[in-house]
This record gives C-alpha cells, structure tokens and sequence, in this order.
C-alpha cells in the first residue's frame, strides 16, 4: 500500500514576518517603520487597534509600539489587545508605547505633573564620548542674530573666514543681511553655501526639510561621488576656516565631516 508523506512546509519569506510597528499617533511612527526597513528587515505600520488574532496571521517578527502625545491615563487615549503580548515575540514600545506596555502588563506609571514631550534641558556631568565626537577641533559662539550686537559680530567674523554655510528657510539670511550679496560685498573671496531640503526657488522652497521630516518625503540621499570628493579635497586644500550658520549645532556634523576642516557655528 503506498504511503502518502506530507510535503515540508518552506519556511516563511521575510516579507511574509514582518515587524509590526503599530501607530499609537506619534508623528515619527511612520519615521520608525522607514527605519526598520533601512535595517533591511521588513516592516508594516499598522493601527493601534489591531487584535492579536490578526497579528498573529501575519507572523510577525517582533512588535514595536510608537510614541504619542496622549497620556495612558487621558480618556480615549490609544490602546492596544493585551493579547499582543502574549504572541511571543520581541515587542518594543517606544515613549507613549512603553508606558502603555507597563501599564498593561501590570506596571505603575506614575503622573510627573509636567509634560516631557519636545525639547529640554540637558546637562552633561562630567566628559561625554558623544559631545567630544561632535565637537572635536570646533569652537562655538551663538548668537543672536535678531540683537544688532550679534548681528555686527556675524558680519564681522563673514569677512575673516573662507567658506560661510547657512540652513535658514530660503530667504531669511537675505532679510537678515546674512546673505551671499551681503556677505560677498564685505568678502569677495567667500564662499557661500545654502543648505535646504528643496532648493532656494521652486515650489517646495519653503517646506520644512528639517530631519525627521525630509527622509518622510522622498527617497534621496547625499553620497559623495568620486568627482564630488575630489571637489571636496580641493576645498580643504584651500581653506582653513569655515563659519557655519545653521539652526542647530548638530547641523554642522556632516560639513566637518566632509571637509576635515574645522567648523565654527
């Protein structure tokens, strides 16, 4: 009598498991899934209110939950199935998704009175490996450039320096006195860089391109080209002294970068 063997069954793809990053309203939700998919592993952004039975028809890898700018205990703030974590897979909860993680799986989260989320004050005690990365072989000076006081010694340290950087919206150098036509008038010898996400006219020039936002818009990246490095190589033959004027100090990571030169911002 024959035999009937059941054939193995091929173990799922990885498009077939993916990980799950489930939206709890964070802005950066669709951010995470992009770079989980950077990490060459396929991801998916789902709702909040998946159940775990549909969860787990899609095998996926692992669940990461977002942030949001709900707090768990507000009335009608995103919830999840509790059932999620009973999948058996790694699950990550990112700000809002951490809390509600320990508050479903029997935590405390405890009410501090002051909202956390956006910017605040950091300070670093002692010597920090990441800081002194960033600002090997820079020397800062802010200024305010609304203040005539700071503005004079913007204009002043333009006409001493090789190469001024700035990554304001298009226009508002310009309306500051900051921009190439200015500068050049007090050093013909500058050379004057605009950084924007979309250009200096067109109709996207005004659309904030600022990090978070930009990778979300579109597919592009700068790579130095052999022919772009070499343009570059000659830059750092010729000059010695760079002014950046950007909004944030960490704007002028890459600059120092490409340039091996050291940048003031």
């Amino acid at each position: 009598m024959a035999e009937v063997l059941p054939l193995p069954v091929a173990e799922p793809s990885p498009e077939d498991r993916p990980v799950l990053v489930l939206d709890c309203g964070g802005q950066y939700a669709q951010l995470i899934a992009r770079r989980v998919r950077e990490a060459r592993v396929y991801s998916e952004l789902v709702p909040h209110s998946i159940t775990a039975a549909e969860a787990r028809e899609r095998q996926p890898r692992a669940l990461v939950l977002s942030g949001g700018p709900a707090s768990v205990y507000a009335a009608g703030a995103p919830k999840v199935d509790p059932e999620l974590f009973a999948l058996g897979v790694p699950t990550l909860g990112i700000c809002y998704g951490m809390q509600l993680m320990a508050q479903e799986l029997g935590g405390s989260v405890e009410r501090t009175g002051v909202s956390e989320f956006g910017k605040t004050d950091v300070r670093v005690d002692g010597e920090s490996a990441l800081f002194t990365l960033n600002n090997r072989g820079k020397r800062s000076l802010v200024l305010d450039l609304k203040a005539p006081a700071d503005l004079a010694l913007a204009r002043e340290l333009a006409a001493r320096v090789d190469v001024v950087v700035e990554n304001f919206r298009p226009g508002v150098a310009a309306r500051l006195g900051l921009g190439p036509e200015a500068l050049r008038a007090l050093n013909p010898r500058l050379v004057y860089c605009s950084i924007s996400g979309y250009g200096q006219s067109g109709p996207w020039r005004d659309r904030p391109a600022f990090a978070h936002v930009h990778p979300q818009q579109g597919d592009g990246h700068f790579v130095a080209d052999d022919a772009q490095r070499l343009r570059l190589a000659k830059v750092r033959r010729q000059v010695d002294r760079v002014v950046v004027v950007a909004r944030h100090p960490g704007d002028t990571r890459h600059m120092h970068q490409l340039l091996g030169v050291a940048v003031h911002h």
